[in-house]
């Protein structure tokens, strides 16, 4: 976390919101998922549009939870796991694509 990681930061931020060995401490765990939110952790983006939007752990803030929202519906595509069943779906759909050119092919 001190290295500027955002996964870390995110990491570092739920032992400090939840108290997991060390002593509980909600305000620096905003600034560290704020932080980590800021350099591209999913995880932390996630929670702070959540936090803001029910004011879990900070105050309740639409404006701050539609920022982060926005930020996440922007990053969705973006995931490594939509990546992986995108790239899945797509290459499954373009095998199938090409059997069933070939079989037109054979039929001509």
């Amino acid at each position: 976390a001190e290295k500027g990681l955002p996964a870390a930061r995110f990491e570092f931020a739920e032992c400090l919101r939840w108290g997991d060995g060390i002593v509980r401490n909600p305000t620096r765990a905003e600034i560290l998922y704020r932080l980590a939110a800021e350099g591209g952790e999913e995880r932390a983006i996630h929670w702070l549009a959540h936090a803001y939007a029910v004011g879990d752990g900070v105050r309740r803030d639409r404006a701050e939870a539609a920022k982060w929202q926005k930020e996440m519906d922007a990053n969705v595509l973006l995931s490594p796991f939509v990546q992986a069943v995108l790239w899945v779906c797509l290459g499954a759909g373009l095998a199938a694509l090409a059997g069933w050119w070939w079989v037109f092919q054979q039929g001509k």
